[in-house]
């Protein structure tokens, strides 16, 4: 798996990687962005029985997953924040449509991502494995295998896990929000090698949908509107 940030590609990358890729989005600031804090060198959590069955379960969760498809809010510590429609189908496929005044669509489809700026009526295409959504998009995820499980928390409900690459961890962390009953993801945070985080929580959430195959089939959408989801 490539670096976490990798995202820093202008678009929605930011959604799942993050980093200097939401400097292309148009959005609303916050009032006080919190301060950037660089990467540090990180070591594995010592993880207990129950946390150990705990990863399985999400393993499990992650590998039964067919589809989902989601509202998504986007808000990161430079003050930007987006928001827009995701679509999801597993393994490779991948829709974001995000909402104005941000002109961003991103379609990713057997193994290859296009990112389309409505400001510059211009698309960039690049292979699915030079991003963080890899990871995502897998046939099957493991927890074991190429990331190194960092912290593993329980709230309320909820338990967060966090991951870097093991091969470099200092490219950057991605933690991963679940609801525990039903075991659901509702958020994922990025933080890239330059201490740039990005937060992406999901709503109204359809996991397991019905998705239409032609939303992950990329129309050149220069000569008008991206198009939208259904």
């Amino acid at each position: 798996m490539r670096s976490f940030s990798r995202l820093a590609l202008p678009m929605a990358l930011s959604v799942v990687l993050g980093a200097g890729a939401t400097d292309a989005i148009a959005g609303a600031k916050l009032a006080n962005p919190p301060a950037r804090t660089q990467i540090a060198a990180v070591a594995a959590v010592a993880l207990t029985e129950d946390d150990r069955a705990e990863i399985r379960r999400i393993e499990r969760y992650f590998n039964a997953l067919r589809s989902i498809r989601a509202r998504f809010v986007q808000i990161s510590d430079t003050g930007r924040y987006a928001e827009g429609k995701l679509f999801f189908v597993r393994p490779d496929k991948l829709r974001f449509e995000y909402e104005p005044p941000v002109k961003l669509l991103v379609v990713a489809n057997g193994g290859w991502i296009t990112q389309y700026d409505g400001d510059m009526k211009q698309a960039n295409r690049f292979p699915i494995i030079n991003t963080p959504l890899q990871f995502l998009t897998k046939q099957q995820i493991s927890f074991t295998s190429e990331v190194t499980i960092t912290a593993l928390e329980r709230s309320a409900g909820v338990i967060r896990i966090e991951v870097v690459e093991t091969k470099d961890p200092s490219t950057g962390r991605l933690t991963l929000t679940f609801s525990r009953e039903p075991m659901e993801l509702r958020k994922w945070t990025v933080v890239d090698q330059q201490g740039t985080t990005v937060n992406v929580a999901l709503f109204n959430a359809e996991m397991n949908a019905e998705i239409n195959p032609e939303l992950f089939i990329y129309r050149d959408p220069s000569g008008g509107d991206p198009g939208k989801g259904n």
